[in-house]
């Protein structure tokens, strides 16, 4: 069954990628499979023109919300979300909120 779904690991390798970390390592241990993640990076994430914009208007002008991101960029509300998705799974950007659907969620880049 989860072979018909097929997408998972390279889904996770990628990932990886993106975040500029090395490939995940597949053990087979007896009847089990372990994956290890490694959390170093062992190069800078690859980073779009849209999220460089992002990441230039957060250091302007520290935390935002996605209302504010939305406003200066002049995209759609689903575009951002997707972008500051990405820059939080990259490492870059960090969320600041009391649960996963905070209304007052705001963004920060990451020290």
């Amino acid at each position: 069954m989860i072979e018909q779904w097929g997408s998972g690991i390279q889904r996770m390798m990628k990932a990886c990628e993106e975040a500029g970390l090395l490939q995940p390592l597949f053990e087979e241990i007896g009847p089990h499979i372990r994956v290890t993640f490694f959390k170093k990076p062992i190069k800078k994430p690859e980073i779009t023109a849209l999220e460089e914009k992002l990441i230039h208007y957060l250091k302007e002008k520290g935390a935002s919300s996605t209302q504010d991101i939305t406003h200066f960029l002049g995209l759609s509300r689903r575009t951002v979300i997707n972008r500051l998705s990405q820059l939080v799974n990259k490492g870059i950007v960090v969320e600041i909120s009391t649960s996963p659907t905070d209304p007052r969620k705001q963004y920060i880049l990451r020290d």
